[in-house]
Order: structure tokens, then sequence, then C-alpha cells
């Protein structure tokens, strides 16, 4: 089935639209009602648009599926996150960041691998989708967040679930440090939702260290979608060059940042990347009447964004506390989307 390129970005940018609205959503409900029931509901949602949308022959009806397809893998992704973090030491959490990266541009190599196949792009879907189903079989492996049960001021169930944690992992928990853990979300007003910054000392790097983040984020998914777009036009027009490259940087990306994180404070490594992508973009600009030296200032500048995207999600679990260092997360992927859909509209220029 042949696609119009102008067509196949709408269908792109309508997917990240719906992923930045999954996220924003996620914030807003997943106080209520935990991490856990979001992506089981989120995974059937997942499942039954993956298996509908290829034998779907109206466009708007695609475009609606496309756009619950995208809020659904939002919703997996971050409620995923989520549960891992409430049961990860808080010391291992820059690990738990590092090792999501390397598996996400393992991924886009993989995909970029089958897709290279002779199925048709809507088939290719439904073929995912079938990765989905096995995630109902050790969903109810996963214990819900104690964070979650903390927030809501159940304490009890919080007690229970550590320890039953601590068990598992062979370990003793004592009483008084479960109330050590907990103290700090406590504080927080179980009542106010996870948009809620009033308890991240001091206010005004809070405030500035957001919009860096911010910024940086809106240009990784920008860099992220130009990556794919423009690769077909320089490597003998294979759409999954673009993917399989931008897959390599990620995993590239996140030992980079593994290493500086070990051994660099990460602000300053998040301002040298910050930097180097000004740089690499201005490159770009200088370049751009060749489309090959463009697009490698494009990989060199997509490589330090995203090391800064990592250092930077870094920063965000060392400035808050409580539900509210989920948040500033799961509104920069939020950003990162929206940067992407842009990146789908801006390559009718080239």
């Amino acid at each position: 089935m042949c696609v119009l390129p102008w067509l196949l970005a709408t269908h792109q940018a309508v997917f990240l639209l719906g992923s930045a609205s999954g996220h924003i959503i996620f914030t807003l409900t997943a106080l209520r009602f935990g991490p856990k029931k979001i992506l089981i509901c989120a995974t059937a949602l997942h499942c039954v648009c993956c298996f509908t949308i290829p034998f779907n022959s109206y466009l708007i009806l695609f475009e609606i599926l496309r756009f619950l397809d995208g809020f659904s893998v939002a919703c997996i992704q971050i409620s995923a996150l989520c549960l891992i973090l409430g049961v990860t030491s808080r010391n291992y959490h820059p690990l738990v960041i590092i090792l999501l990266a390397t598996v996400r541009g393992l991924s886009n190599v993989t995909l970029s691998a089958i897709a290279s196949s002779s199925l048709d792009w809507t088939e290719l879907i439904a073929v995912t989708a079938v990765s989905s189903l096995f995630l109902f079989s050790y969903i109810k492996l996963i214990p819900e967040s104690p964070l979650w049960y903390v927030l809501r001021g159940e304490r009890v169930h919080a007690e229970r679930m550590m320890r039953q944690i601590a068990h598992y992992n062979g370990h003793r928990l004592r009483i008084e440090s479960i109330h050590r853990i907990q103290q700090p979300a406590l504080t927080i007003n179980t009542d106010e939702t996870f948009f809620k910054l009033s308890d991240v000392p001091p206010k005004c790097k809070s405030f500035l260290c957001e919009i860096h983040l911010s910024l940086n984020w809106l240009l990784h998914g920008f860099l992220y979608e130009m990556t794919s777009l423009l690769a077909p036009f320089i490597a003998w027009n294979i759409p999954e060059v673009g993917h399989s490259l931008s897959g390599i940087v990620e995993m590239f990306s996140a030992l980079l940042a593994y290493i500086l994180w070990q051994h660099f404070p990460t602000r300053i490594t998040a301002i040298f990347s910050s930097a180097m992508i000004t740089f690499f973009l201005v490159a770009c600009l200088f370049g751009a009447e060749q489309r090959s030296g463009m697009f490698v200032c494009v990989l060199l500048a997509k490589l330090c964004a995203y090391t800064t995207f990592l250092m930077t999600q870094l920063i965000a679990l060392d400035f808050n506390i409580g539900q509210d260092r989920f948040a500033i997360l799961i509104v920069l992927y939020a950003i990162a989307d929206i940067g992407a859909a842009l990146a789908t509209f801006a390559s009718f220029q080239f």
C-alpha cells in the first residue's frame, strides 16, 4: 500500500499528540487510581487499537485510533516508569533511567529491522501489539508503588508493601527506616495534584531548572523526529535507516551519560551539552545546502540533546521530592512528544 508522505507525517503527528495527552492525563489521574491500574487499562487499550487500525478504511476513524494508541503507549511508558522507581531505592534511580534509555535505543534498532520486512506498515502495528499481550502475564507480579499508598494516607498498606519488597530482596526492613522513607512524602498535602510544586527549594533555581528542562526536551523530540525524516533522503531512500541511527545514537548517549554521571557534576554536564546542541544547530544552518552535512550535524546535535535529556532527568530527580519528581518527568515527556510532532510538520520545508 502506497502512503503519501504528508499523510504518513500526519499519522505520526497525531500519534505524538496523543502521547503528549496521555502523559498529561496520567499526571492528573495517577494519584486517584494508581500507576498499576492505569498500566492495565492502557495496555488493554493499546492492544485494541493496534488490532483495529489495520482493518480500518476510514481516515477520520483511523486518526482517532492513532491518537488513542499514542495515548495508551504514553500511559504504559510512564506508569511502568513510576512503578519501577517506586520499588527501587532512590540511590539506583539514575541507573534505572540510563538502563531504560539503553533499552529504548535497542528497541528502535530492533523495530527498524522488523520494519525492513515485506509486511505492510499497518500490519506491523498489529505485530507490535502481540508483544503487549505478554504484559498481562506479568503485570500481576508488579507491586503497586508504595509511594502511591503514602500519598493517599494509607500508611499500613505502604508498610506492608515495603516489607514484602524487602523480604523478596532478602533484606530486613526496620519500622524506623519505613517512617524515615515516608517522611518527605508525608509532608505534602495529599489532596494536591501532581502539578503542585510547592516543596521544591529554592524556587528561583527550580523555576530556571524547569525552563531548561522544557526547552531541552522540546528540542530532543524535534531532533529525534528530524533524524528519522532526513535519513531516507541520504541513505539510499531507506526509511528504516533513520530509526536505526536514532536508536544507535540513543544507546551511545546512554553510555556517555552514565560515564559523565559517574565522573562529573550533573549540572555542569547538562550545561556543556546544551552549548554543544547550539553549536551543531548553527552548523546545520550553514550546511543546509548539503543534506549529508546537515544530517551529520543533526545526528551530533541529537547525541548532545539526548545526553542532556538524560542528565536533566537526574537533575529533576534531585530537585524534587515525593510526587513532584514524577510530575516534572511526566510533563517533560509530553513536551518531547510535542517537539516531535512539530518536526513532522517542519519536514515539509526540506
